[in-house]
């Protein structure tokens, strides 16, 4: 017994070595992308300021090779082509815009007292619709027989009334359907 507990705390022990290996080269791989993104990072901001100053120091008549020299003269024909856009849209939210075109008056204008006049009639016309829709609807029973009474399609109540023999459903005639016997 005493065997099996040393090998298995030997097996334990290898394996706490092995994690202990592991999460040690993993905080050591850690550390070298973060400085290296670090280092990334930093030289993308120099090379930014660079092409700022290069162009501050073209500007103000240094000289550069010829390679840079065309760069820098392309870089001031897009600062100039940006600053007349700018300009363009400045100007142009300056500009009020125009108003649109009024409407040709009437030959007769009306009075206010004749446009609330005439918007009362409206408003008088639309109560009267509204109202004798509600009383129709009210009075939809009459109304409802009558319009069955005179729809194209006859309406037929098997416990009210006969059903004129002409209106039924002719009824169908038996067939005569052939019996197919199978032998075995």
């Amino acid at each position: 017994m005493a065997d099996m507990t040393k090998g298995l705390k030997g097996i334990w022990m290898k394996g706490m070595e092995a994690i202990s290996d592991t999460a040690t080269k993993i905080a050591a791989n850690t550390k070298y992308k973060v400085n290296e993104m670090n280092v990334v990072n930093r030289r993308a901001e120099i090379l930014k300021d660079f092409g700022a100053k290069s162009y501050e120091l073209w500007q103000k008549g240094e000289q550069f090779p010829a390679e840079l020299d065309a760069l820098l003269k392309e870089l001031h024909g897009l600062e100039t082509e940006l600053g007349e856009i700018r300009a363009q849209k400045a100007a142009a939210r300056a500009v009020p815009t125009p108003a649109p075109e009024e409407k040709e008056e009437p030959a007769e204008e009306k009075t206010f007292a004749e446009k609330v006049e005439d918007f009362a009639e409206k408003v008088e016309d639309v109560i009267e619709d509204v109202a004798e829709k509600i009383e129709d609807a009210v009075e939809g029973d009459d109304d409802q027989e009558e319009a069955e009474e005179s729809a194209e399609v006859p309406v037929i109540v098997v416990e009210e009334e006969a059903i004129p023999e002409e209106e039924a459903a002719p009824e169908a005639e038996e067939e005569v359907v052939p019996e197919i016997k199978v032998e075995e």
